[in-house]
């Protein structure tokens, strides 16, 4: 479904309209650029610049609104199957209710929906990976609650027996978990 023709053709005057006036003011910008250009050393010049740069930015801003209303009616032109279709939440996408009562039940937005962030698992010993469960098991048999013990990755990797690109996942989450604590760079001990 377009919209109608009337909403369409205020759109496209709409567009005329930012059309000639950015036309009136690069003609404007013309004329003040060859007062600066004449007036380079004075205060006349300065002042003729200072408008001039007012008049870019103006200028710009009116290139930007009149490509926004192209866009606009480009995307009020075509009918609603071209159109690209959001749902607003995955709850819906998974729903089969939702989709089986067609479009017309689906809440629909022009923009993509905004994300949830993820809710953070509490870390336990548990829910560790394995990786992660080698490596505390290695630094809880390797460490002391006294002092700071040094590790470089490689060594927690052969120690843990893991390949050494899954130590730093491994270690930060065994971090968070809080049994094993950091000291200065690579120095571990227990908490």
């Amino acid at each position: 479904m377009t919209l109608p023709t009337d909403a369409l053709s205020y759109i496209q005057q709409a567009g005329q309209a930012l059309h000639d006036a950015n036309t009136v003011l690069a003609k404007t910008m013309q004329v003040k650029r060859d007062v600066a250009l004449a007036n380079v050393l004075s205060d006349d010049g300065e002042v003729a610049y200072r408008s001039l740069q007012f008049l870019a930015k103006l200028n710009q801003e009116l290139e930007s609104m009149e490509e926004k209303l192209r866009e606009l009616y480009w995307n009020a032109s075509q009918p609603a199957s071209n159109m690209p279709l959001f749902v607003t939440s995955k709850r819906e996408i998974r729903s089969k209710k939702t989709l089986t009562k067609g479009v017309a039940s689906l809440a629909v937005s022009g923009t993509p929906p905004i994300r949830m962030p993820r809710r953070k698992k509490i870390l336990t010993r548990e829910n560790l990976s394995k990786n992660s469960k080698k490596v505390l098991d290695f630094l809880e048999s390797s460490l002391s609650k006294d002092e700071f013990t040094a590790f470089t990755l490689h060594a927690i990797a052969d120690g843990a027996g893991i390949p050494p690109g899954s130590v730093p996942e491994s270690l930060a989450r065994v971090l968070s978990l809080g049994s094993v604590v950091v000291g200065g760079r690579g120095q571990y001990k227990i908490a």
